[in-house]
């Protein structure tokens, strides 16, 4: 899903080329480590925070399963 949004090749390639470039180990690790922290950060704004949204969906759920259906 998040995958097909134009916006994120964008947010990709600018947090890779802002980092310096990656010589070893350590730089590669730093920048995707960066990397890491952009794409939590826009997926946060374009789709909220999904966990939660989903533990709330399954609580809501378990809640209605508990009602007695037939009113008694």
């Amino acid at each position: 899903m998040w995958e097909r949004m134009e916006s994120l090749s964008e947010v990709i390639k600018q947090t890779w080329d802002e980092e310096l470039p990656a010589h070893n180990l350590l730089d590669l690790s730093s920048k995707l480590k960066s990397m890491m922290s952009s794409l939590r950060q826009w997926s946060k704004e374009h789709f909220g925070s999904v966990t939660k949204e989903l533990e709330q969906a399954k609580t809501e759920l378990e809640q209605l399963l508990m009602q007695d259906p037939v009113g008694n």
